[in-house]
């Protein structure tokens, strides 16, 4: 029976090119998009005001907060995009298509931080602070899931990649992203049931890569003394 090599190239395979520069463009537009929200902002129209800029964050400081949180959250998100396609050689339809669903939701994540600002009481539990909270949170975690298929894509075709990739001894390991996916959709159902502290939980997506990271790195090491033992 003939098996794949994994140098030869997929009769499906697309140049990544491409892919990589319109979704370079679409992740530059949407964060452009963020700064229009800010762009509305006024100093005070009385004279008697000594610390205008005081006043601006104390009147609009959800808004600023969220932007920057938004636009770190989409700058990680492009990181991890960029690190991931520089290694691939050619890419599928499949890839081709989570990138898409990759794009529409890294586009469409302006709009729920916008309705995010204009939830007035925070302090309520009200069904417009569930639904806006769900849609902002879930919205990253379709970003997050749709990345973790990308990177499926590498583990069931290794030929995607380029040879460099193929051959590194300490290829990335999947389990960040996984593990940010599952964080993200848990913390969209958790905010249906309590936003405020669901969107404080958006903090914890900083610590996830170092927990991540060790714990990888101790399985490489268990598996790596494994194999010096079998040897």
């Amino acid at each position: 029976m003939r098996t794949s090599d994994p140098a030869e190239k997929p009769v499906d395979a697309i140049d990544p090119g491409r892919t990589i520069a319109f979704s370079d463009g679409v992740v530059a537009i949407a964060i452009t998009l963020l700064i229009l929200p800010l762009t509305t902002i006024e100093l005070p129209k009385s004279a008697d005001s000594t610390n205008p800029l005081g006043y601006v964050w104390q009147e609009n400081g959800s808004l600023i907060l969220s932007f920057l949180i938004t636009w770190l959250v989409i700058i990680t998100f492009w990181m991890t995009h960029n690190r991931l396609f520089r290694n691939f050689e050619n890419i599928n339809q499949t890839v081709v298509g989570w990138n898409i669903v990759w794009l529409f939701a890294v586009i469409v994540l302006p709009f729920p931080m916008n309705l995010l600002n204009q939830v007035e009481n925070t302090d309520a539990i009200l069904n417009a602070d569930r639904q806006v909270v769900a849609f902002y949170i879930g919205t990253m975690a379709v970003i997050s899931v749709a990345m973790s298929m990308i990177f499926r894509q590498t583990a069931k075709h290794p030929e995607l990649m380029t040879e460099a990739a193929r051959s590194r001894e300490h290829a990335e390991s999947p389990v960040i992203g996984w593990t940010f996916s599952v964080y993200l959709v848990l913390l969209t159902l958790f905010s249906l049931v309590a936003p405020n502290i669901a969107l404080w939980g958006l903090m914890g997506l900083s610590v996830i890569p170092r927990v991540t990271q060790g714990i990888d790195q101790r399985q490489r090491r268990r598996r790596s003394a494994e194999a010096v033992e079998i040897s």
